[in-house]
């Protein structure tokens, strides 16, 4: 693996979803009276590295979010190209020296190109489950008392913990690509 994300991989990732009947995540976009804005059809979601935005700007033809016209782009939205719209986050790291020979790649040590997963996802994949009620949130409060190294007790702490839950709910519903990134 020393190859960049390219239009074949985004079909042919969007072409095994469509076989699986994954539904679109995003509902039509429409443009303004405005010059230079697009349309932005119903699509799915990909989620990448930024390491990999400069490739994904490269795909033959890619909209950048803010051509989006009247819309306001998700946090990190780079843009869409055909079927899909590209999400970043530095939550998908690379697998370190993963690939074929460097090359023209990203690479940690400098001999194999880094691997980067790029993930698809259709409408209803996943699913993610705030726990609601009355023990959903829970409160921790020290209040502050004198002490050696607090005479005037001006020192307390708050805290909190939380729960939630995700589950996958129709593992044909994503798609998982791995490419590299170009240096």
């Amino acid at each position: 693996m020393n190859t960049a994300i390219s239009i074949d991989l985004q079909r042919r990732a969007v072409r095994a979803l469509k076989r699986q009947n994954a539904r679109a995540i995003t509902a039509i976009v429409r443009s303004t009276p405005s010059y230079g804005t697009e349309n932005v059809a119903p699509g799915f979601v990909a989620l990448i590295h930024p390491d990999l935005e400069a490739d994904v700007r490269q795909l033959t033809g890619f909209v950048p979010a803010e051509k989006y016209g009247s819309m306001t782009p998700w946090e990190n939205e780079l843009g869409k190209c055909e079927d899909v719209r590209y999400v970043s986050s530095t939550i998908f790291e690379p697998w370190a020296d993963a690939g074929g020979a460097k090359g023209t790649m990203l690479s940690t040590s400098g001999t194999n190109a880094d691997v980067y997963p790029v993930l698809f996802v259709a409408r209803d994949a996943y699913a993610i489950v705030a726990l609601k009620g009355m023990f959903a949130l829970t409160p921790m409060v020290v209040n502050p008392k004198p002490s050696d190294s607090d005479p005037l007790a001006q020192r307390g702490h708050v805290g909190w913990k939380a729960m939630q839950t995700c589950v996958i709910l129709n593992d044909s519903w994503m798609v998982r690509a791995e490419v590299a990134a170009s240096a």
